[in-house]
């Protein structure tokens, strides 16, 4: 038996070496892959922020209900804006809820996690070559002295839908809608802060990818002073 132990064993790898090759591959390139995955994490940051908000972003419809005689009622029901045949708090909501819930946790530990890397990046970016490989995603293409710009673009889309959150959540709780000229204006000076803060700042290493986002950011703008002109007439 001892004899024919070695024989087996041989066998056994030589099944598993496949396996075991694609695992020491794995491991030599776990940087870049965790590299990787983050960046798909931030790049479905927002849709992640949006399914989080989904549930609780509410509308007022009102419905006509006919009675037995033929007379009209008028009821006012809570639905969901993006969802506008589920009510609010009933059934459907309720099995909704926990993809909520879950999105928003999602949301809350990618941005809580992303300010640590922004605190701790002057220090460990220089001195830490695993952090240099597992967050380059973040960082590689702003400048070095501007190294947190990626946590201001974050925060600047978390605002603007945390921004719409609290609107609807007044609404929902006062039963009057927020004047849509406050919340364009709200939008316009947020990009307008950005838009700034890129023409100073320069924050890219390419000075090109830098114009490029301001002249989007421009085009933002532009839009939104149009809609502020509708609504103010």
């Amino acid at each position: 038996l001892p004899a024919k132990l070695p024989k087996r064993l041989g066998k056994v790898r030589f099944i598993l070496e496949p396996f075991l090759g694609t695992f020491r591959t794995m491991k030599m390139r776990r940087d870049p892959m965790i590299n990787t995955y983050l960046f798909l994490i931030v790049a479905t940051f927002m849709s992640m922020v949006r399914s989080s908000l989904v549930v609780i972003q509410t509308q007022t419809v009102k419905e006509t209900l006919l009675l037995v005689e033929g007379d009209g009622k008028v009821d006012e029901l809570i639905t969901l804006v993006d969802y506008p045949d589920i009510e609010f708090l009933e059934s459907d909501w309720a099995i909704m809820l926990p993809f909520g819930i879950f999105s928003l946790v999602m949301v809350t530990t990618c941005f809580v996690y992303h300010v640590y890397l922004t605190v701790s990046a002057p220090t460990a970016f220089a001195t830490n070559p695993v952090f240099r490989g597992r967050h380059k995603y973040f960082y590689a293409k702003y400048r070095e002295d501007v190294y947190y710009w990626g946590m201001i673009s974050m925060t600047k889309n978390l605002l603007l839908k945390l921004l719409f959150l609290s609107l609807a959540t007044a609404k929902l709780a006062t039963g009057q809608a927020a004047s849509p000229l406050m919340t364009g204006l709200a939008v316009f000076l947020l990009n307008v802060a950005q838009f700034l803060l890129l023409c100073i700042v320069m924050p890219y290493k390419v000075p090109l990818n830098s114009y490029l986002d301001a002249s989007l950011t421009f085009l933002i703008l532009c839009v939104t002073a149009g809609r502020l002109q509708t609504e103010a007439k």
